[in-house]
């Protein structure tokens, strides 16, 4: 099949050579496939929504329009192609096709095999080469062979097909068509010399056959007559000549389709945008600041009233890029020969007006001025850029400065140049001596500082120094590799060389003297660890077994305080044994031990004078008695502790209080406590003995084992052997019936307020209870026991069902009820029981342990509503009706969240503006939907379907 396809404005800048008179070579290397489906345009420069691209791709040009191209894809990739694109070996879009039908699909066990020839319109592919041509079969032409496709009988009989191959078989039926028809027509030639009868012409009146509405339409038969109804039916299209219906100026101005200006309608389309006018039309928005979008391209008046122009009344040439984002404006005010030009953007709006230079306003610099350099009215031309330049050192040769800084250093210029020196100079890097160099100044620097760069062509040295608010700073000469080399392995160790720098290498030769970063630490250099080590400088040592030393071989690291002293922090190696000593003008020290884990202990010489920063009369001792033990404060009148005597054997126990001075808290002594002064009694007292009070009051246990609490000879109160209250003169306290004391009343005085416990409904928490009979709720203000009075509601239970008796009027009583097995609601008034009326029913709230239904219709609960509240999500009503939400892709199958067994409506919408059109449902099942529509551009789409 043939596409034609579209011709990126960037593809066909690619194609065009450099002089915009032909082509140039280029290289289409791969294919581009995608899901996108629309119009495509020039200005593209990657397809909309691209699946993947594709090298196995071979073409060549057949024709100096038409390439043919051949492609294959033998992945296991499973995808619909809407777009196709063609890439250049730099990366470029060429050209891209995309229609509103998929162009082709491709299922994974399948190899996808596509053969086009594309068509370029306006342009001469011949110079267009392809990456592979492995499997190339273009179309047979005139000028390339190649595979050809068979004409059917109709395009042989239509013979306009210039692409098609014609087989003996068809062409011989067109022939034997041909031959049949010829014998018609002489057949009919024959009739009518026969009758004398001429065929009417267009000089000589005849015979003629009427024209069919197809003939008529056709166009091409210049034999038969058309009558006016055949001359109606046709019509103009855009392939042929026909009646058209004159369009009204309005209609020429609005571009109506279907209707056709004449001559002044066009005119008239015209001047409305400014063409061919005498006088512009106003521009139609009041001020010139607001949005234009809904102004069209043209040209337009705008006069001194008119807000936002450059400068008064004049005119403007808008033109608008696209229908809804961009616009460029070109003002030209009517006095005056300056243009004036600003852009609008849909989301920036208007930029400011910017001017345009002509020949008036932005003349050329003349040489003096471009050297002065101190016009901004004027432009400089190459030739004066370059005469500038010159003149300040730059691009040429440099000019002598002598005159122009008066030969003195000092004299700083506010201005680039470079120039040379020669002869005596004041203030130079030689002092005032004879400068012969180069000399660079620039200025406006950091700060608006001036910065001097000096080149002495007899000494090769270069010097610099800045001068800022008038504060300059000395001459400094700059390093070079003639003043500055990379010191020696001596230098290094020496360390006394000044003109040579150190490189990484020797920093680590020199690190390494001193034990930094060496694999091995430097031997420690003296004989012996006592002698005199003012000559070793500081840095760490390996002491090995020749040595003077404390314990093993070791690590030392010495830091030297100053010429005279300094200390030494000696590491051993076999065990985590560290010293310290120091020295000075008496020369060693001793060396003191650090402590540490492994070290301390018993034997170790450990004398600690404090532990914690609490010292040893502060501790508890195990090897002696301790006869006085804090406990809390230690405030010697408000003492809290322990107090042992071993006098009287005694333990006393003091709180807040003077030991010496009060008596005891707690006092144990050998068989007895006292507590406070008094002494306890033991168990064995309380058998013969009672516990008297003041006033006669006494407790005391009977010999049967009842515990008394006595008022002089008459019992108050009585708890006898077996834990049972015997008797209480004066009665029991109401809080401890409050339900937390454990109380059990039997016998005869089982009644609380003269009621049994049968009497009343247990509160046992989870535990249920049966009640006998019915439950009566009933008024406060009537008999309790006269049921004839009692107005309320009676509760009674019967099988398999409950009632609910209403005593709340004098009239009567009534009652409800429900049977749960038949889930029949029933009511009886006075006189006789009657079934529920809908009229009844209508106004009642009914219950069973099923279900609950107000006004006859049942009532659901969340538990019976299926949901998924979510992004995409569902809501499935009891009755079966489901309803679901979300958001999708446009142009792609959007799945439901839960598949519907009968679905009724989906409609859907773009949740953001992107196009002209209006969305649709372009398909839709009971698992999916895919929503499209004209002109609505690519993005997310918003759904809510229902069904069941």
């Amino acid at each position: 099949m043939a596409i034609v396809f579209t011709i990126t404005d960037a593809g066909r800048a690619a194609l065009i050579d450099a002089d915009h008179d032909g082509t140039t070579a280029l290289t289409l290397s791969e294919i581009g496939f995608g899901r996108g489906r629309y119009t495509p345009s020039a200005d593209q420069t990657a397809l909309r929504e691209p699946i993947k691209r594709l090298a196995s791709m071979a073409g060549q040009a057949v024709a100096a329009d038409t390439l043919h191209v051949s492609v294959q894809d033998e992945s296991s990739d499973t995808y619909a192609v809407g777009e196709i694109g063609l890439f250049t070996d730099a990366g470029v879009l060429f050209a891209v096709y995309s229609q509103s039908e998929w162009i082709i699909e491709k299922a994974a066990p399948s190899t996808l095999l596509l053969a086009t020839d594309l068509v370029v319109e306006s342009l001469d592919v011949s110079s267009i080469t392809f990456g592979d041509a492995a499997f190339l079969n273009p179309p047979a032409t005139t000028e390339v062979a190649g595979v050809l496709e068979l004409a059917t009988q109709a395009e042989v009989d239509a013979g306009s097909d210039a692409r098609r191959g014609v087989v003996p078989r068809t062409l011989k039926a067109f022939i034997d068509k041909v031959l049949a028809a010829y014998a018609t027509l002489k057949q009919l030639n024959d009739h009518a010399a026969s009758r004398n009868h001429p065929a009417a012409t267009t000089n000589a009146q005849g015979m003629v056959e009427l024209a069919t509405y197809a003939e008529t339409k056709e166009g091409s038969d210049n034999a038969r007559a058309v009558t006016p109804a055949g001359l109606n039916a046709r019509t103009a299209t855009t392939t042929t000549a026909g009646l058209v219906e004159k369009a009204t100026d309005a209609e020429a101005k609005a571009g109506t389709a279907g209707v056709y200006p004449d001559a002044a309608g066009v005119v008239a389309a015209f001047r409305q945008y400014g063409l061919g006018v005498t006088t512009l039309p106003s521009w139609p928005n009041s001020s010139f600041n607001d949005d234009p979008l809904n102004v069209p391209s043209g040209m337009y008046r705008l006069t001194s009233t008119t807000d936002g122009t450059p400068l008064g009344s004049g005119c403007v040439l808008w033109m608008r890029y696209n229908d809804n984002q961009y616009g460029t404006a070109l003002f030209m005010p009517y006095s005056g020969v300056d243009i004036y030009t600003r852009s609008y953007r849909w989301d920036t709006q208007w930029s400011p007006w910017v001017k345009g230079f002509n020949e008036q306003n932005h003349r050329p610099a003349t040489r003096s001025e471009a050297i002065a350099g101190t016009s901004d009215t004027v432009w400089a031309t190459p030739r004066a850029m370059a005469e500038h330049v010159h003149a300040i050192g730059w691009g040429g040769s440099a000019p002598d400065c002598n005159d122009l800084m008066g030969s003195d250093f000092d004299i700083w210029l506010t201005q680039d140049f470079v120039g040379t020196t020669s002869g005596k100079w004041l203030n130079g890097p030689y002092g005032d001596a004879i400068h012969t160099g180069l000399l660079i100044n620039l200025a406006r620097t950091y700060n608006n500082g001036v910065i001097q760069t000096y080149w002495d062509s007899t000494t090769g040295e270069q010097f610099h120094r800045v001068n800022v608010d008038s504060d300059f700073r000395a001459w400094e000469k700059q390093l070079t590799d003639r003043l500055l080399k990379p010191s020696t392995q001596s230098q290094v160790e020496a360390g006394t060389d000044t003109a040579s720098f150190l490189s990484p290498r020797g920093g680590h030769q020199l690190l390494n003297l001193f034990g930094l970063g060496a694999q091995t630490c430097p031997t420690w250099p003296l004989d012996d660890l006592d002698t005199t080590p003012t000559d070793v400088p500081s840095g760490l040592y390996r002491i090995t077994s020749n040595f003077n030393r404390p314990g093993g071989s070791a690590t030392v690291l010495w830091t030297r305080y100053n010429s005279g002293s300094g200390s030494m922090l000696l590491l051993e190696h076999d065990k985590p044994s560290v010293r310290l000593r120091g020295y000075g003008g008496s020369g060693w020290s001793g060396w003191f031990t650090f402590w540490n884990d492994q070290n301390q202990g018993a034997g170790s010489g450990l004398d600690a004078d404090t532990v914690d920063g609490l010292q040893a009369g502060q501790f508890l001792r195990s090897d002696v008695g301790n006869y006085r033990v804090p406990l809390g404060s230690t405030s010697s009148t408000n003492w809290d502790g322990l107090v042992y005597d071993d006098s009287t054997d005694t333990l006393a126990f003091f709180a807040d209080q003077d030991p010496t001075a009060h008596t005891p808290r707690v006092l144990l002594g050998p068989g007895w406590v006292e507590a406070g002064g008094d002494r306890l009694l033991k168990e064995k007292d309380y058998d013969k003995s009672a516990i008297h009070g003041s006033g006669g009051a006494r407790v005391s246990v009977s010999s049967g084992g009842n515990l008394d609490m006595h008022d002089g000879d008459g019992y108050i109160f009585r708890v006898n052997a077996s834990g049972r209250l015997d008797r209480a003169t004066g009665g029991i306290d109401a809080s401890l019936l409050d339900g937390q004391a454990a109380i059990d009343i039997s016998g005869s005085a089982d009644k609380v307020d003269g009621k049994h416990a049968s009497d009343f409904i247990w509160n046992r928490g989870q535990a249920s209870q049966q009640i006998v009979g019915r439950l009566e709720l009933w008024g406060s203000g009537h008999a309790l026991n006269n049921s004839s009075e009692a107005y309320g509601i009676t509760l009674n239970a019967f099988a398999p069902g409950v009632v609910f008796e209403d005593r709340s009027t004098d009239a009567g009583s009534g009652a409800l009820w429900f049977d749960f097995d038949r889930l029949t609601y029933s009511y009886s008034a006075s006189g006789g029981e009657n079934p529920v009326t809908n009229a009844d029913a209508e106004e009642m709230l009914l219950i069973s342990p099923r279900d609950l239904r107000y006004k006859q219709q049942r009532i659901w609960h969340d538990g019976e509503a299926a949901a998924s509240i979510r992004t995409n999500g569902y809501a499935r009503l009891p009755n079966g009706l489901l309803i679901q939400w979300g958001r999708g892709t446009s142009r792609q199958h959007t799945n439901f969240p839960i598949q519907f067994n009968n679905i009724y409506s989906v409609q859907v919408n773009g949740n953001r503006y992107t196009g002209d059109g209006a969305w649709s449902v372009d398909e839709f099942t009971t698992s999916y939907f895919v929503a499209g529509g004209e002109d609505i551009g690519t993005g997310p789409v918003l759904f809510i379907a229902i069904g069941n």
